[in-house]
């Protein structure tokens, strides 16, 4: 027993070591250098950073349409470009929102001026200033000053649990060849608070115009805090080439990115991949504390891998408080194993220090693809794995839950056909199988991954999907 004490602290510690030495500098130096990016929630509603970004907008305002850096045209920079559910997603987002800073930095007058971002976990209310009646941050809205954020997309264990990602498909969005329409897959940022966010505020937040609204720049900048601060905490962007060398290019009579003067900008991703070579930081990162499941990972993420998938073909809908559904067979040793790997996730440290460390861990994915919401303004859904019993009324700490996540344009087609095909969304399965297990009703050969729709009233609503359900089960060591 003290030997394997022993060999589990000296994984730990090979593993921590292992971590900081992949950190590169520019990883680590996210705070405190450049210009900072404050809490809104800090700032007064005379603070110079909003009172300069409100009189931006309003200049902005008052610039024709053509012009490519009035408030219309940087609204359309995202409808005919921006990418979502995949890995362009927070690289892109990233480019829009600097150069958007350069645009009111130029306009303020002030050279230092950063963006400050809305940190809906800690202030789940769209911010006071933006309330103010005549202010140029006033926008339309489904919401108002007293609406709070659902926390079952943007509470503490919702950002918990991104922040404890693996790596970066898992945190960021899953591989395409290009920003839109060649494959990918929705992760838990941008499916649960980032769409839910979009759809809660509604108007013109839940459209690819989502940039008319002032408070659109200051969500993205609490998205883009959250990478930082992954980051931060030791966890590196991928290397992948067909990431890193895109580039982020206008097209012929259509501009993308632009400099305060109107010129185009292109942007390559690596160039984007630290914030501290952009020139600013956060006045405050998220943390991820160590764990053994984290150091277990790490220590074996040079061991050999295994995958096996399943696939079930949908095509089909569903009447609203329906229930999408299908059936995947898997070995149940692998099903006892994701179980397993799912326990140790739950271990503290003290709970690990007499166990051995594992030799192998297993991770599985469920990925929808093709999932397509109503034509409504506000549809999100739950997802459960083998419940019998699921209804509207299934509690979201009941242990078949899955995960939920939101649209962010709901109905096909959308202002852009690249996204008539549906979306894909990625939940992890490993943690659900642990809890059943424990609950004394584990899951034996068959996973029956369930999906019901709802409004954020939580009414019923139809749901259909054009595409698969998948079941990815990866096993290194």
């Amino acid at each position: 027993m003290h030997t394997n004490r022993r060999v589990f602290i000296g994984a730990l510690t090979a593993a921590a070591a292992l971590s900081s030495a992949t950190r590169s500098p520019a990883q680590m130096a996210y705070k405190g250098t450049g210009r900072t990016r404050r809490d809104v929630n800090t700032l007064t509603a005379d603070d110079p950073v909003l009172t300069q970004y409100a009189d931006a907008i309003a200049q902005m305002r008052q610039l024709p349409a053509s012009n490519p850096i009035s408030w219309e045209a940087q609204a359309r920079i995202h409808l005919n470009f921006c990418p979502h559910g995949n890995w362009f997603f927070l690289p892109w987002h990233r480019a829009y929102l600097s150069q958007f800073e350069d645009i009111i930095r130029d306009l303020s007058g002030n050279a230092d001026w950063a963006m400050p971002y809305w940190d809906w976990t800690r202030n789940p209310q769209v911010p006071a200033p933006f309330w103010q009646a005549g202010s140029p941050l006033m926008h339309p809205r489904n919401v108002g000053p007293n609406s709070n954020m659902p926390s079952e997309f943007v509470g503490t264990p919702v950002l918990e649990s991104i922040m404890g990602k693996p790596n970066f498909q898992s945190f960021a969005g899953f591989k395409s060849t290009a920003p839109r329409g060649s494959g990918g897959g929705s992760e838990q940022l941008e499916s649960s608070p980032h769409n839910a966010v979009h759809r809660e505020i509604g108007r013109d937040m839940a459209s690819f115009l989502s940039p008319l609204d002032p408070i659109f720049w200051l969500h993205h900048c609490n998205v883009d805090r959250i990478w930082a601060s992954w980051n931060n905490a030791g966890n590196a962007n991928s290397p992948d080439t067909d990431l890193t060398e895109f580039l982020f290019a206008s097209t012929p009579g259509n501009l993308q990115f632009v400099t305060p003067d109107g010129a185009p900008r292109p942007i390559v991703v690596k160039d984007v991949y630290a914030t501290a070579p952009m020139g600013y930081g956060y006045d405050r990162l998220e943390t991820v504390p160590e764990t053994p499941f984290a150091a277990a990972a790490l220590s074996l993420s040079m061991a050999a891998r295994n995958t096996v998938e399943r696939r079930q073909d949908l095509d089909r809908s569903v009447a609203p408080g329906g229930i999408l559904d299908s059936t995947l067979a898997l070995d149940s040793a692998l099903i006892t194993a994701l179980a397993n790997t799912g326990r140790i996730k739950t271990l503290s440290n003290v709970e690990m220090a007499d166990l051995a460390p594992p030799t192998q861990i297993s991770t599985g994915t469920l990925t929808l693809r093709g999932l397509r919401a109503p034509a409504g303004p506000d549809t999100g859904f739950r997802v459960f794995l083998n419940c019998d019993y699921l209804s509207l009324e299934t509690p979201i700490n009941d242990p078949h839950f899955v995960g939920s996540a939101a649209f962010f344009i709901n109905g096909v087609p959308s202002e852009t056909m690249e996204h008539a095909h549906g979306a894909d969304f990625v939940f992890d399965i490993t943690d659900t199988l642990d809890r059943l297990r424990r609950a004394g009703t584990p899951v034996n050969g068959q996973l029956r991954p369930q999906v019901i729709a709802l409004t954020k009233d939580n009414e019923p609503v139809e749901l259909a999907i054009d595409g698969a359900f998948e079941i990815t089960v990866e096993t290194v060591g």
